[in-house]
């Protein structure tokens, strides 16, 4: 299986794949914008290097961290 990659594309967006499932979501963390190219993946979620505030990549709900609201993501066919 691969590893999931984070690439950036454009200035406000990054591609996350994981397991061959694409999604695009906002380059830049809800909380206080920590940059999400350099989060970590694990278990359809994304988390923030910053603060550690965490988002499910299927629905961009925040499901651990520090209060900060959901994560715009954008599935890709």
């Amino acid at each position: 299986m691969p590893e999931p990659t984070i690439r950036p594309v454009g200035r406000d967006t990054v591609l996350v794949t994981v397991d061959g499932i694409r999604t695009l979501i906002a380059a830049a963390c809800p909380h206080r914008g920590g940059r999400l190219r350099f989060g970590r993946i694990d278990a359809g979620r994304i988390t923030c290097p910053l603060h550690h505030a965490s988002f499910d990549l299927t629905t961009g709900d925040q499901v651990g961290g520090p209060p900060c609201g959901p994560l715009r993501v954008t599935p890709i066919s």
